[in-house]
């Protein structure tokens, strides 16, 4: 849940770029970002605690996906990364570097992060 949702209450495409953001953490370091004894602990570090990208855990990690999960995972939606389509392309390039062969993966990658962060009904073509 991103944290606009918490305290405002009110969310836009850049919500769907932070929780992609969270799920492309969890997977890419097999560790939850936020973890707490209780719901109101996980829901607390989600709007106050340290926010660590997954550079800073796995040092081996490619650092252009690393410094994407880190710039949608900014906590104000104003200053998060939000351009989806920038995303998607930087996804392809990358998943070219590890797989030169299949281009069906990186296809669809790139297509989930455009319907993550642009609904159908945002209005956006």
């Amino acid at each position: 849940m991103p944290p606009e949702r918490l305290e405002e209450g009110d969310i836009g495409p850049p919500a769907g770029l932070w929780s992609l953001a969270v799920l492309l953490f969890e997977l890419l370091t097999g560790r939850k970002l936020f973890d707490g004894r209780t719901i109101l602990d996980v829901l607390d570090a989600i709007c106050l605690g340290e926010l660590k990208g997954p550079l800073e855990r796995i040092d081996t990690l490619d650092a252009e996906l690393g410094g994407w999960v880190r710039q949608m995972l900014v906590r104000d939606p104003g200053h998060r990364t939000a351009d989806a389509a920038a995303l998607a392309e930087a996804l392809e390039r990358m998943a070219m570097r590890l797989q030169p062969f299949d281009e069906t993966p990186r296809r669809r990658l790139a297509a989930l992060v455009l319907d993550v962060a642009e609904p159908p009904d945002s209005g956006r073509n």
